[in-house]
């Protein structure tokens, strides 16, 4: 395909978009002084809402061994709780604390909320109609992918 090309265009911009979203995750995880996949499950959960720790591992594609050590670490560092599921006794609940999110997660993203707000508004309703579309196939075609690998 021709680097000109409107579909090399998009590829150029999407992959300038996702190397600038991790860059973003990494330098946040260093400022609350957590990993990169400790950062990324506390977003997953800050995003979601509670969740069963299961449910926590097939989200973000680790092993349930692996988000056990995460969540451990968060838990230590304040950012969520753990508890048993009163429905099913063999599973566990993690929570977003909301007291540090506040403190500590949502200050730091005040100013890029705010720029993505303005944004935003610089586009039209029906323009951003077909920028949801686009981004909402474009999360589900590279999940199939995923999955296929």
């Amino acid at each position: 395909m021709p680097s000109n090309s409107l579909n090399a265009q998009f590829d150029s911009a999407g992959r300038a978009a996702s190397e600038a979203m991790v860059d973003f995750d990494r330098r946040m995880a260093e400022r609350l002084g957590l990993g990169y996949n400790d950062y990324r499950c506390l977003d997953l959960l800050l995003a979601r809402g509670a969740m069963q720790a299961g449910e926590l591992a097939r989200a973000i594609g680790f092993t349930t061994g692996a988000v056990t050590g995460i969540v451990d670490r968060l838990v230590r560092a304040g950012f969520v709780e753990r508890a048993v599921d009163s429905a099913d006794l063999r599973r566990v609940v993690v929570t977003p604390v909301a007291a540090a999110a506040n403190a500590r997660v949502w200050p730091r993203l005040h100013n890029l909320d705010r720029r993505l707000e303005e944004l935003h508004r610089s586009y039209s309703d029906k323009e951003r109609a077909v920028l949801l579309d686009y981004l909402a196939r474009l999360a589900e075609a590279m999940r199939i992918e995923a999955e296929a690998l």
